[in-house]
Parts: structure tokens; C-alpha cells; sequence
């Protein structure tokens, strides 16, 4: 008997063609319906700052905040912890690329110090964080995002299986040269900043 001929699409699709025996019970394929997954990453980025020192924490909030939004993502605080001597934050940003992607950004700043300390700056008093600090960024694409109402997409037990071989045979390439690479360096970029602006405004060094 001669092998039939299928596409692609339809040797992804098939699970088990063994052929039925003559006698005895009909056995039943069940396709294997892929775990729901609109989001790829986080990636392998060089993201990450340890300071340890005197610095603005309202200074680099708002400076994190203003790039952020320069760069067009929504953001939002998803956790905020403050018991001293320790404080931790984590920030969520979103950016819509495309009606099928979205790029996310995660932070995750961890403090251990004194946030009180009052010194003289020009001139003036001013408090500041004497204060080790641990920053941690991330990135990672979702796609498809869900709507608006947080409805997700491509839900189906089919449409979730032909998503998954988009990702593995369609979208891989364009991803990896579209889209991670650009967040990649974007990522790059805003570690680079934040560093900067802890040489102007802060009085310490990496550990």
C-alpha cells in the first residue's frame, strides 16, 4: 500500500496513523492540545546593576518612569515592599508592536539600607538612600496579547495548536531578527542610561 502524501501543515497536524487492528477494540488517537503560552522569553539579557552607595531613589523612580513612557510603554507597579532596612519593587511595562505583538519589560529593584540620610547638596539639604541596591531587567514578547477586556486569544484547542507551530516553524526567524534582537539592545539601552544618570546623581560604585 502506497505511503499517502500529506503538506506540512497536515504531517504537523497528525497524531498517530498506525493502522487499526482487524480485531479487538478500535484504539482512539486524542490530539494533545499545547499548553496555552501567548508569551516567549524572558531572555538571556546583560541586565542587571549592583550598587552600593548614596543615591535618589525619587530621582531614579522618576528618571525610570520618564524613560519608559519616552519609549511609549504603559507601565505599572506590581509589587511594592518596604520594611526596613529592606525595600523591594517591581515594575511591568508593556508596549504594543504590532496588532499580534507585544513587548514586555520586567524590573525588579531590591534595596538594603537607610533611606533617611540627610546630606548637603549645593548648598541645601536633601535626603537621600545610603543603600545596596540590586537592579534586575528583563524582556519578553507576547503573542497573540489578549484583548482589551484581558480575553485571550487564539484560545481553541486548534487555534492553540496551529499557534504552536507558528512559533516553532513560521514566526521563529522573524521573532529572533524583528523582534528580540530590537528589545535586546533597547533592554541594553536603559541599563546604559540608568547607569549614567547613577554617575550624576549618585555617590558610590558597583559591587
Amino acid at each position: 500500500m502506497a505511503e499517502a502524501k500529506t503538506g506540512l501543515l497536515g504531517r504537523l497536524l497528525q497524531r498517530g496513523s498506525d493502522e487499526e487492528p482487524e480485531k479487538g477494540p478500535i484504539a482512539v488517537h486524542k490530539i494533545k492540545t499545547p499548553k496555552y503560552d501567548q508569551q516567549t522569553g524572558p531572555y538571556d539579557l546583560p541586565a542587571r546593576i549592583k550598587f552600593r552607595g548614596l543615591f535618589d531613589i525619587d530621582s531614579l523612580y522618576r528618571f525610570m518612569a520618564h524613560w519608559l513612557k519616552h519609549h511609549k510603554y504603559e507601565f505599572h507597579e506590581t509589587l511594592y515592599k518596604f520594611k526596613p532596612p529592606e525595600m523591594e519593587l517591581r515594575w511591568r511595562a508593556e508596549r504594543r508592536k504590532t496588532g499580534f505583538v507585544k513587548e514586555i519589560i520586567n524590573l525588579h529593584l531590591h534595596m538594603w539600607g537607610e533611606y533617611d540620610v540627610e546630606i548637603i547638596a549645593k548648598g541645601k539639604k536633601k535626603k537621600m538612600a545610603n543603600a545596596r541596591m540590586v537592579l534586575d531587567i528583563d524582556g519578553a514578547l507576547e503573542a497573540p496579547y489578549s484583548d482589551l477586556f484581558g480575553k485571550r486569544r487564539w484560545n481553541l484547542p486548534m487555534e492553540r495548536r496551529l499557534l504552536s507551530i507558528f512559533h516553532r516553524y513560521v514566526l521563529k526567524r522573524e521573532f529572533e531578527l524583528e523582534y528580540i534582537d530590537v528589545l535586546y539592545y533597547e533592554i541594553y539601552n536603559f541599563l546604559a542610561d540608568i547607569k549614567e544618570h547613577m554617575k550624576l546623581e549618585a555617590r558610590g560604585s558597583g559591587y
